[in-house]
């Protein structure tokens, strides 16, 4: 009798276990419509919870782990001039993580320069020298280098300067990435690093806690702006960065987009879609995501982008950022 009590509770135990596990490894997940593009920023990584190359490249490794293993196809930005003063050598080693795991990379300059903030020749060297060492340090196995992210996605603050930046991107045979799902992700990595240099254990909690939740609010948002400025619901193109508070918690922000339908999908496979081709020549000094950028484009005023979630104050504050 005992005997046939414990190999009922076997039975149990993996019967649940295997619902469990189906619910979240989204590769199995029949149910989801919706589609987001997964884009990691400013590796070899920000705000790792500490200053040595030995926090980069364990928060590397540990948000290459969770990609790899829910199957993600990410595609990873490379500032490919910085370095580590305690590990020159440590940047090639983070990058090697990434494409051992079959991860795309892209160019966001060398040394994540701004376009708003310099000349336009210094912009356009940056984006070369950061093609030149990208290639050097990938070498000639791995994939191409085929996309580009601008840095705070400034794009430029005049059609002049966009066209110029446009042509030095052909040149390399660089396509930009855009971004639909922007957020102030990384206002709550600043909260969250410093936290951890404190060892402040609660407040890490709570800054998790509370990112997850605004991500949500976030993506919602431009849920509803796709609607509003399309009718439908487009693949979306989620940015977040390579820093210690997605290496802690990129599993709970998965969970919560698996959660909400979606599937993920290769930038390539999202670009594809009709609305990626839409006109788009916003000029200005901020970082916006393409929805609005098309929305601006088309002339629509300033009612279309209203009730935007914004970073809470609290979080403003305990990553010393003025305004997201």
């Amino acid at each position: 009798m005992s005997f046939n009590r414990n190999f009922l509770l076997v039975i149990l135990i993996s019967f649940f276990s295997i619902i469990y596990l189906s619910a979240f490894a989204l590769p199995e997940n029949k149910s989801s419509t919706r589609k987001i593009a997964v884009t990691v920023d400013d590796l070899p990584g920000v705000n790792t919870g500490g200053n040595s190359s030995s926090g980069a490249i364990m928060v590397n490794e540990r948000i290459v782990t969770t990609l790899k293993k829910n199957e993600i196809p990410a595609i990873g930005f490379v500032n490919a001039g910085r370095k580590f003063p305690d590990n020159p050598e440590a940047i090639g080693k983070i990058l090697k993580i990434w494409t051992d795991a079959g991860i795309e990379l892209g160019n966001h300059t060398a040394k994540h320069t701004v376009l708003h903030k310099v000349s336009l020749s210094e912009f356009t060297d940056d984006i070369k020298n950061g093609q030149m060492l990208l290639k050097q340090l990938l070498g000639s196995d791995t994939k191409p280098v085929r996309y580009f992210r601008h840095p705070c996605l400034q794009t430029g603050r005049s059609l002049e300067i966009r066209e110029s930046v446009k042509k030095a991107l052909d040149e390399l045979n660089l396509k930009v990435a855009p971004v639909t799902f922007d957020n102030g992700e990384w206002v709550f990595a600043a909260a969250y690093h410093k936290a951890i240099i404190k060892r402040d254990h609660k407040s890490e909690t709570e800054i998790a806690k509370a990112y997850i939740a605004y991500m949500e609010q976030k993506l919602m948002y431009f849920e509803s702006q796709s609607m509003k400025l399309l009718n439908r619901e487009i693949p979306q193109i989620m940015l977040i960065h390579s820093n210690r508070l997605n290496a802690d918690h990129l599993p709970a922000l998965l969970e919560m987009l698996i959660k909400r339908g979606y599937c993920f999908v290769s930038l390539d496979s999202v670009l594809k879609d009709e609305a990626y081709a839409l006109p788009e020549t916003f000029i200005g000094p901020g970082g916006i995501s393409w929805l609005h950028r098309w929305a601006l484009t088309k002339g629509y005023n300033k009612d279309f982008f209203e009730n935007e979630p914004y970073v809470p104050n609290e979080i403003l504050e305990r990553a010393g950022v003025k305004s997201e």
